[in-house]
């Protein structure tokens, strides 16, 4: 079931935005990580999140974003066949830091 769809993860994540906005609004994204694809028909990414307010406050959200069906099943099709390249990369290593300008 989708997140969307589920009224006990909506309210969550409601209450997860709202206690991020809640310290003075944010001022930085953080990508802690990259999940596995999930997903058949429809590939999708976990995509670990964090954002920093103004206080200090880290509010940390994991949405899951679509990718295309190539990508999907070519990643899951590389790491069975253990290519060098891919079978290499962590997905959980992938990280990074947005600011967000004027904050």
């Amino acid at each position: 079931m989708r997140w969307y769809l589920n009224p006990i993860k909506l309210a969550g994540a409601a209450g997860k935005l709202k206690s991020s906005v809640a310290g003075g609004g944010p001022t930085s994204v953080r990508i802690t990580g990259v999940g596995q694809p999930r997903g058949v028909i429809l590939p999708r990414v976990p995509i670990l999140l964090e954002i920093v307010g103004r206080d200090g406050h880290r509010t940390a959200f994991e949405p899951e974003l679509p990718v295309g069906l190539y990508l999907g099943y070519g990643y899951r099709l590389a790491r069975w066949l253990h290519l060098p390249l891919i079978s290499d990369i962590d997905p959980k290593s992938v990280s990074g830091e947005f600011r967000i300008p004027g904050r």
